[in-house]
């Protein structure tokens, strides 16, 4: 199983350890910067762009993992 921690946007993919907002998603971009990789992942209604920190497990193009964020992390717009 994928897990791999975002920094700075609270996102994980991978199993969540609590209270989490959970999606689906796949892996479609994964982009060196130098001190951290540029994921972008796929889920029902749309794309994210998450920060992951290079010590954690590089995904791959086409993982499937579960995106997981903490309730404090969401925002509703309308």
């Amino acid at each position: 199983m994928l897990k791999s921690q975002f920094a700075r946007s609270g996102i994980e993919l991978g199993p969540s350890d609590g209270p989490r907002n959970e999606l689906k998603v796949r892996v479609s971009d994964v982009v060196y910067r130098g001190d951290h990789l540029q994921v972008v992942v796929d889920a029902a209604n749309g794309s994210l762009v998450v920060k992951s920190t290079r010590k954690a497990t590089t995904p791959r193009i086409g993982d499937e993992a579960v995106a997981s964020f903490s309730p404090e992390q969401c925002w509703i717009v309308a």
